[in-house]
């Protein structure tokens, strides 16, 4: 094996330990459309170092708007991660009846000792949300 070859992988394994060692925010849907009244539900995974303590803040919620962070039946504003604790929690955002259509974004504001992450979501607010099939 090359001496280049050495070194790039070392300087691979260190960059992945590096960012294995951030604050990360993560969700498999960041933006979804739904109707006035309706609530929109998001999965959220936090990825930080085992003993990080993490506080949360939901910012750009629109007047007349109820968003919170829930895990394990709770409202949540700080979760310890651990290998061995779930780590995952919903952001679930309910949207009143007066919602005037359009595209909100909301964004979910994590700090820790790893430092702070940001994820940002967007709520499409639409009279009529396609999406089935008819036959």
């Amino acid at each position: 094996m090359s001496l280049g070859l050495i070194l790039a992988v070392a300087a691979s394994a260190s960059a992945q330990e590096d960012a294995a060692g951030e604050l990360r925010l993560l969700s498999p849907y960041v933006g979804v459309a739904v109707e006035p009244g309706d609530t929109a539900r998001f999965d959220l995974e936090v990825a930080a170092p085992d003993g990080t303590v993490v506080t949360f803040d939901v910012r750009g919620v629109p007047d007349g708007w109820t968003a919170e962070l829930r895990g394990g039946g709770f409202v949540v504003e700080r979760i310890m991660v651990a290998e061995e604790l779930d780590r995952g929690l919903d952001l679930v955002v309910e949207v009143p009846e007066a919602a005037a259509e359009g595209r909100y974004e909301l964004t979910v504001v994590a700090e820790g000792a790893g430092g702070a992450a940001t994820l940002p979501f967007t709520v499409e607010v639409s009279p009529v949300v396609g999406g089935g099939v008819s036959l």
